[in-house]
This record gives C-alpha cells, structure tokens and sequence, in this order.
C-alpha cells in the first residue's frame, strides 16, 4: 500500500455508511453541487484519502490489504467499534418509543432483538464465537422485523422519513452482519474484496447529484404508491363469482357516465368562456366519478393504476426486488387483465345503450333541451381513429394513473397520522365514530376523483399556450357521445363501427397507458430492476400467444 496500513483509519471502511445524513433532501443536494465545484478531501490517514491520492491503483491497494492481520489490536479495536456504532444506530432505531408501537403491532416475536443487540455489542470486543453467533441472530431477527413493518405499511401508513429510514436501517443491519462475519473469520479473502468493492461503489455514489435525486424521488414514489396496491387487491377477481359481480359493477358505471356525459355536451353547447368551461367541466367530471363511487359503480380506466401496483408489491416481497416466480406473477397479470377487459366492456356496452335509451326517453316525453345541443358529426370526428386520438387517450391515461396515486397518498397520510382516531375524539367533529369511519375510507378516492376531475376538465386550456392542441379521450364518455350521436344523426352504418372501433381504441390506451405509467413507478419505488420490465413483458406476450383467451374471460 503506498502508506503505511498501520496508520490507516479503517473505521470508515468497515462502516461504509456515514451515520449522520439525516439532513434534508435541499441540504443534501446542495452538498453534491458544491463538491461538483469544490471537491471535497477525504480525512488524512483514511482509506478514502488512500484512494484519493492513488487513482487507477485500486487493485494493487486491495491486494495490499492487511488479510488475516486483525490481531493488530489498533484495526482490531476499528472493527469492534464499527460493530458497536452500527449496532447503536439499530438500537436506537428499534428501542424509539413510535417504532416500538409500530413494530409490536406487526411481529410476533416475543423477544426484543434490538435490545440484544445492544447488550450483545458492548461485549463484541473480546473473540468469542457463541456471543458473535447470537449478535447475528439478534440482527437477523431485527432486520425481519424491519421488513415486516415495511411489508405491513398499509395497516399502519408510512411517511417519507420512515420510509427513508427503515431502508438505511436494512443498510445498517446488512453491514454489522457482514462485520460479524468477518470477525468470526478474520482471513476469508473473499469477504474482504467484497468489503473492499462496496466501499468503492459507494464512495463514488455518495457524489453523484443523478443517483442521489433518483434515489429520493424513488422514495417518495414508495410513499405514494404504498395504498394503491392494497386497493388494488379489490379490483382483481378471485373467483367466477367476484367476475360476475365486477360486470354488474362496470354496467352501472357505464349507465351513469352516460347522463353525466350529455351534462358535458349541454355545458359545452351553452357559448361560455373558456374559464368557465373549464370549471363547470372539471366539476361535473369530478362529480360523475365521485356518484360512480359511492354508488358501486366501476368506472374501467381508474382502476389499472391500483392493480398495476398491487403487481408490483409482489416484488416487495421479495428481498432482492426480484421475482422468485415469474408464472406467479403472469397468473397474477391474467387476472387483472380478466377483470380489467370485464370492466371495460361493461362499461362500453352500457354508455351505449344509456345514451341510445337517455336519448330516446327525452325525445319521448319532449324533454329535448339537452339533446338538442347535440353536434352528430362533431362527436363521431373526435372518436375517429388517428394519431391525435391516440394522443389525446395517452393523456387521459397519464391522468387516471396520477389520480389513482393521488388517491393512494392521501389515503397513505390519513392512516399515518391517525386521522380517524384523531376525528373520532375530536369536539369538532362531535366525536363522531361514524364519520371518522367513512372519512378514512372515503376522503382518498374523493379527493382522487376532484383532482381527476379537474384535469380531465381544464387540460384543454393548455392549447391557448402550446402550438398543438390538447385533449383527452375517455372511453366511456366517447362511447356514450357515440350513442347520442347515432340517434342525433342519420350516420352511415360503416361510420358508426368505425367510431366504435376509435372508442374501444380509446379504452385499450387508456387501460395500457395508466397500467404501465403506474407498473413502472411502483417497481422503481420498490428498488426493482429495469431488467425486470422486458423480462416481464416478453413473458406477458409469450404466455399471450399461448393462452388468448386466459387474458380476456375468466375460466
């Protein structure tokens, strides 16, 4: 080694992690841009300062290393304070009075091993196997429960900072017990290359700007998608009995976007101002999928960015964010697409029919004002096949996958902070039990439904700033305007099926795009690998060329 090893600090070697970056995310960013400028020096006598001074000879370094050496008792004590500083950090962690509470509610074991850990690590000093066997033991058991109270974040909510917290306690507990390892056999090479490589990797990432913005943003998606997938769960049929059960549910959800629908086209009829438009559209919008709702309807399109993350919460289960069966997974996918191709057809074969029967009840009792307004060859251009449609039913997409992860953060937040018990002794609220029940079932899908209200029925203003047009397309809505227009209008009957055809298209894109907005976030708040994706996919189309019929009825 170009210095002398025995005056080399190997204390931040074999902790790896620095144990106080609990600073902001701002704070932490401008960090990494000051270092961009102004690089920092690692501490003399480090190995970091080792490396700093020797680039390009990192081999010649690592088989320089002092194998089998730690009887010098100065890197001997670096180690067993390593431990020991680790293992505070976990200790502390566990022994928190809100962690206790969280974590008691989701384990079983009747043993704290965070406190073990704690008594175990003031006595790591002296080589005694049967101590370092319970020391990994105890953080064993403690990592686990980390990953029970992480997997049980739907029961308990989570926040940003726990989620934060919780991963680098799983960094904290990995690292002691590959201390611990190495301590138990002081000249397995291989264990120390391996410490030696960690700690170039994350020396160098601990610099970079990208990694340590995607990291965050990583989080906060976990923090928003964590309610998602446990709704999700509700919207995949199980058995020939829930798949009936969701066709009832998406027909009814059709036959009410049908009436809100011909409100849309009355509304739009009425010459107001663009400013106007945009909010009477946004609340009637809000207002059909808030009555869906609480009326058991399925609306198809809101429901893949829920499903799309209750697949990707397989891959959470999994400890190396991989999945361990991919058929698991695939029977999973043939599932959702079951329900979700149900309820897409539910709802398009009754905006039809409502909006053929809507029509005709009020030509019957003279009740026309509304369908008057109606603009025939105007409704059938805009469900005609063309790329701007495509476009326009990619956005809508874009919107219900955001909706649905609206949902699940609110949800997130309101279990998290407790807000119904909180509602339930609160003299505001007249201590109402009752109310603070449905609140926390209902706020997060209503104030989902305004917020996806609002940008299906305001993104049109965009078109006033940008050189094209924007709009979204809605397969149960244009479904229903198809329906007013064939009896509005005398259509050929090719032009009618080919207006059809443009709203099935619009559904499939909708579907595809908010499923797979919503599948790729999940997987990257999960820490999943890219690789899974293709590797999900050319399974998804293999398992489709062999079994059609498995993805579109349920057998």
């Amino acid at each position: 080694m170009p210095q002398d090893d025995s005056k080399v600090s190997f204390y931040a070697f074999f902790t790896k992690y620095s144990l106080v970056q609990d600073y902001g995310f701002l704070a932490g960013l401008w960090r990494r841009l000051l270092w961009k400028l102004l690089p920092p020096v690692p501490e003399k006598g480090t190995i970091s300062y080792v490396l700093y001074n020797n680039r390009g000879e990192e081999e010649s370094i690592r088989n320089q290393l002092p194998w089998g050496r730690m009887a010098d008792q100065p890197l001997a004590n670096e180690l067993n304070r390593a431990i020991q500083a680790l293992c505070a950090k976990l200790a502390a962690f566990g022994l928190d009075s809100a962690i206790k509470h969280k974590i008691s509610g989701h384990s079983s074991a009747e043993l704290n091993p965070f406190q073990r850990i704690w008594d175990l690590s003031h006595r790591v000093e002296g080589v005694n196997e049967n101590l370092l066997f319970d020391l990994d033991e105890a953080l064993r058991q403690a990592r686990q429960q980390i990953v029970d109270l992480r997997q049980n974040k739907n029961k308990s909510g989570t926040s940003l900072r726990l989620t934060i917290t919780t991963r680098r306690m799983l960094e904290y507990t990995d690292r002691a017990r590959t201390l611990v390892q190495l301590k138990q056999n002081l000249e397995d090479k291989a264990l120390w290359a391996k410490l030696f490589s960690e700690f170039q990797i994350s020396e160098k990432q601990n610099r970079s700007i990208l990694r340590y913005i995607n990291r965050h943003l990583d989080l906060l998606a976990l923090e928003t998608v964590e309610h998602t997938s446990n709704k999700g769960e509700k919207y995949i049929a199980e058995n020939k009995k829930e798949y009936l059960k969701f066709g009832r549910k998406a027909l009814g959800g059709g036959a009410l976007i049908a009436i809100f629908a011909l409100v849309k086209l009355w509304l739009d009829a009425q010459g107001l101002s663009k400013g106007n438009n945009a909010i009477l559209f946004s609340l009637n919008y809000a207002a059909c999928f808030i009555v869906v709702k609480q009326l058991g309807g399925i609306i198809a399109t809101k429901q893949p960015a829920m499903t799309a993350s209750t697949i990707a919460d397989y891959v959470d289960k999994c400890e190396d964010s991989q999945f361990k069966s991919l058929d698991d997974v695939l029977q999973l996918i043939r599932r959702v697409f079951q329900s979700q191709i149900l309820s897409l057809v539910g709802n398009f074969i009754m905006a039809l029919l409502s909006a053929i029967a809507i029509y005709q009840l009020l030509d019957i009792t003279g009740a026309n004002t509304l369908t008057s307004t109606i603009k025939p060859d105007y409704l059938i251009k805009n469900t005609t096949p063309s790329l701007q449609l495509f476009g326009f039913a990619a956005l809508a997409g874009i919107f219900l996958a955001t909706s649905g992860l609206i949902s699940g953060y609110i949800d997130n937040k309101v279990v998290a902070s407790n807000v119904g018990y909180r509602i339930k002794h609160s003299r505001l609220f007249f201590k109402s039990a009752v109310f603070a029940k449905w609140f926390q079932k209902n706020i997060g899908s209503i104030l989902g439904n305004i917020s996806l209200g609002f940008m299906l029925g305001s993104v049109f203003l965009l078109s006033d700033f940008l050189p094209f047009k924007v709009d979204i397309r809605h397969i149960a809505f244009s479904t229903s305007y198809v329906g007013y227009a064939l009896m509005k209008g005398k259509l050929l009957f090719s032009v009618i099926c080919f207006s059809l055809l443009g709203a099935i298209l619009i559904g499939l894109t909708n579907f595809l795009v908010s499923f797979g907005l919503t599948l790729y976030l999940a997987l990257r708040s999960r820490g999943a690998r890219l690789t899974l994706l293709p590797r999900l996919l050319g399974g998804v189309l293999k398992d489709f060329a062999k079994r059609p019929l498995a993805y579109i009825a349920f057998r």
